[in-house]
């Protein structure tokens, strides 16, 4: 077969398709550009939409500012939870009460990042970082190698608690106010020990109205029986991350309750203490509006008990001896160096016993400390001979331990 012949075979083969074939075939066709164009309406939206997701998680997870709004919203709360993979203090507390401070303190080769804060009215909660030479320190290693002093800004000192904890690379410091918070900023001074010794750095951090945590104050009224005596429960002062227990002695009382020590659910142990302001006993325990428990379980597992007519007690410099002690107690020592006394007492129920001076004459010391057999030692200085009053703290141990006052923390806080 030559090439004409074999031309005309093929065209005579075409001419014979089945016409359904090409319908077939323009149908499927017309399907495919169909199914692209429906594609193409999904995938445009679908795009816009992941493009503003990413856009959201990146404002959340790194624009602070936005964080705190979209926290404070009730539509974009649940969205930014849904992203957020922040690991600073935003993300470990409730971001209306966290005021971001974000300054960094350089003194020599060591640098103090201050991260933020929160205040309520009795603290404030400080969290910062430490770096030296680039690298985080531990809490140990700051401790041992610079020094935080924080002021008030007419310069007068304020106390730096204890650590209280940490979140990642974040400390954890609360600084203790000696009266009610008048939020009015303090400065910190940040100085390294040792070589660089003579550099220091310091600013002045104003605090925020809108982001303080009012403390919460419910008046309980209760009365509890301890040794056959009354304590009275005033009120519970709920604050940020701390709690204040006010009570005080039924003045129907023959004897006085002292030295209470409490003990919450959490094994935290917290001793009684004077509030100048009101003449009340208080204590502090580690449970507030920002981490409350649904139970706030507490116990009494040490209190004393004095005779009232030994609520103060006469030391007569010139015989050294005090006119009459409760049956309790012993002088064991009496040490004077010039005007300079030292003094050692012996509680035979084996529970420390303080006095502090309240005579015109005498000053404190300050030197008190006390050993696990009852045994106390107190100092106090003289400017002349005449008999010296003090005011006594202790007595007898009472038996019978543990009470138990159950406080519901969150009734009380949501109570009207």
């Amino acid at each position: 077969m030559n090439n004409t012949e074999e031309f005309k075979q093929w065209m005579n083969d075409e001419t014979q398709v089945d016409p359904h074939e090409i319908n077939l075939m323009i149908e499927n066709r017309v399907h495919t550009l169909h199914r692209k164009r429906r594609l193409r309406s999904i995938a445009i939206p679908f795009a816009t939409i992941l493009t503003i997701l990413l856009l959201f998680a990146g404002l959340v997870n790194f624009n602070d500012s936005f964080y705190i709004y979209a926290c404070e919203s009730p539509f974009l709360k649940s969205w930014a939870q849904l992203v957020n993979g922040r690991q600073d203090i935003l993300r470990a507390f409730d971001t209306k009460y966290v005021q971001k401070i974000e300054k960094t303190l350089i003194a020599g080769e060591y640098e103090l990042i201050i991260d933020s804060m929160i205040s309520d009215s009795r603290y404030i909660n400080l969290f910062y970082k430490v770096k030296y030479l680039g690298k985080y320190l531990d809490f140990d290693e700051n401790d041992f190698n610079t020094s935080i002093t924080i002021e008030k800004p007419n310069g007068d000192h304020m106390t730096l608690g204890y650590q209280l904890g940490s979140y990642k690379e974040f400390w954890w410091r609360e600084i203790f106010l000696d009266g009610d918070n008048a939020y009015d900023g303090f400065r910190v001074t940040f100085k390294p020990y040792g070589n660089e010794s003579n550099v220091s750095s310091s600013l002045l951090i104003s605090i925020d109205n809108t982001k303080i945590v009012k403390t919460v104050r419910r008046e309980l009224g209760k009365t509890i029986q301890i040794a056959g005596q009354e304590v009275i429960l005033d009120r519970l002062e709920i604050g940020a991350f701390q709690s204040r227990l006010i009570y005080h002695n039924n003045e129907k009382n023959e004897q006085l309750i002292q030295q209470l020590t409490f003990e919450n659910s959490k094994g935290a142990k917290a001793e009684s203490q004077k509030d100048i302001d009101d003449g009340y006993e208080f204590s502090d325990f580690e449970v507030g509006q920002i981490n409350p428990t649904s139970r706030f379980d507490l116990k009494i597992i040490h209190v004393t008990v004095l005779e009232k007519k030994f609520a103060t007690i006469i030391f007569d410099p010139k015989t050294q001896r005090f006119t009459e002690l409760p049956d309790f107690l012993t002088l064991i020592q009496v040490d004077k160096k010039g005007n300079n006394y030292t003094i050692a007492l012996k509680n035979s129920t084996g529970y420390g016993t303080f006095l502090y001076p309240v005579s015109q004459n005498a000053i404190d010391l300050g030197d008190k400390w006390t050993s696990f057999i009852g045994e106390s030692w107190m100092s106090f200085s003289i400017t002349d001979d005449r008999p010296v009053e003090f005011t006594v703290k202790g007595g007898k141990l009472v038996e019978g331990l543990p009470i138990k006052i159950p406080l519901n923390l969150k009734e009380i806080i949501t109570q009207k």
